[in-house]
């Protein structure tokens, strides 16, 4: 049987899920009365797929690429030095919020506290400071038609220009300071100094940070002492915590009172609202509807986060001793990144739901092999090829196109109608939040 006969394309397979839909509706809806049997997957995509599977001899006909060697597992044997594993404690993206937060609190020292920085430090930034060229803001090359006055504008440029020689003195995220910026010993003599520091963030924001973000500039300053090789005393520590407890219930009184927002960051996907995602990823064109699907199922039957999802091999997908599903192990995860829990090591169940197509993880993931056969001649290769950020993106990107697609009569969008949630609220984060809410 050859492919060239088979239109395997995302709308013939959303074309047979309508058609599942229209011959099963129980079993699309999940509503299966007593005594009733639903299909497993729609007649239509079972057939093209079982096609293209048919002839999987013929390579070149299908495009599959030759193999080549796993570029993520390169890049992991290539991190193998001393200063790349200290750089592999954390995501690159943590390192750079604990760099951004650093570079914060040493400008902020340095301008209402200058007698804790550093003598050879302070000296360095005041010369730095005395030679700063405001050419750029005062004869801009082009005409500035911002709001923002030349006197701000100055401002923001200076802090600038001081942040990027505080970075260059503390060097990468996770790694020893190259040169020591501020004086710790006398500068933890009393906590009030730091909580003066907060207090300062806390009236520029307008209004108190929610509770946990305190807490995240308490760790930030831990790091900090890390990095400069020096231990707060316990004195220190001991009081600085009682100062955070009431941060952190002040923050929260505000909120009960009315500031800002109870919901923050991503909102949680309804149950419902996932359901349609996954039946409107099959209206999208060249397989991203496709990869979609099988990426958001993926990410919620093995109740993970979308990075776990991206450092699965298809090799990790073995079929469980009774038959009925999948086990797939997850030994990297955001609560156990050393895989020292033995816990996490145990297969998660990803089952097939012949009763709710929309739900069921075996079709998605069925179609997106149909389209990327490839994947399966790489066994030791990832499930979802690529770079683990550009793969999340690429889910992000598919979700934000159906999302934006499907709106009422109205031109609103369905998930604010219908579920009461903004689409720029709903991210590859609204997944794990459902398994929070719905688990």
């Amino acid at each position: 049987m050859s492919t060239n006969n088979v239109n395997i394309t995302p709308q013939s397979l959303f074309d047979a899920g309508n058609d599942f839909a229209a011959a099963f509706p129980a079993a699309a809806t999940g509503d299966v009365e007593e005594g009733t049997t639903a299909a497993a997957a729609p007649p239509a995509a079972a057939a093209a797929a079982a096609a293209a599977a048919d002839d999987s001899d013929d390579d070149e006909q299908m495009g599959i690429p030759p193999s080549a060697p796993n570029p993520r597992l390169q890049e992991l044997h290539a991190n193998l030095s001393p200063n790349n594993l200290l750089r592999s404690q954390r995501e690159a993206k943590t390192f750079e919020n604990w760099q951004y937060v650093h570079t914060a609190f040493v400008l902020y020292t340095y301008l209402n506290t200058p007698q804790y920085i550093d003598d050879a430090f302070r000296r360095h930034l005041r010369d730095v400071d005395a030679t700063i060229d405001y050419g750029v803001i005062t004869n801009p090359p082009r005409r500035y038609r911002g709001p923002l006055p030349i006197d701000e504008r100055k401002k923001r440029h200076r802090e600038k220009i001081l942040r990027e020689k505080i970075s260059d003195a503390l060097g990468h995220g996770g790694m020893q300071a190259l040169r020591t910026t501020i004086n710790l010993r006398a500068y933890t003599d009393d906590p009030i100094h730091y909580v003066q520091y907060l207090i300062a963030k806390t009236e520029a924001n307008g209004k108190f940070f929610v509770p946990d973000h305190y807490t995240q500039l308490r760790s930030h300053f831990n790091n900090f002492c890390k990095r400069h090789r020096f231990t707060p005393p316990q004195e220190f520590v001991s009081l600085l915590g009682q100062y955070m407890d009431g941060f952190q219930r002040l923050a929260n009184k505000a909120r009960q009172s009315g500031e800002g927002k109870m919901h923050t960051g991503s909102r949680c996907m309804p149950w419902e609202m996932y359901r349609d995602t996954t039946r409107w990823f099959y209206s999208l064109p060249e397989g991203d509807g496709i990869f979609g699907a099988a990426w958001s199922k993926t990410t919620v039957n093995m109740c993970c986060r979308g990075d776990s999802t991206g450092q699965i091999c298809t090799k990790h997908l073995v079929l469980s001793d009774s038959g009925d599903s999948f086990g797939i192990a997850a030994c990297h995860a955001k609560d156990s990144q050393t895989g020292t829990d033995p816990v996490k090591l145990i297969p998660r169940d990803c089952f097939c739901n012949p009763l709710d197509f929309f739900a069921d993880w075996a079709s998605s993931v069925f179609h997106y092999l149909v389209l990327n056969p490839y994947v399966l001649r790489d066994v030791d290769g990832p499930l979802f090829p690529g770079d683990r950020k550009s793969q999340a993106q690429k889910y992000s990107r598919a979700l934000k196109k159906i999302l934006d697609l499907y709106v009422n009569e109205d031109d609103q969008p369905l998930c604010l109608t219908k579920y009461g949630v903004d689409p720029k609220h709903i991210t590859l984060y609204s997944l794990r939040k459902l398994l929070s809410c719905w688990i």
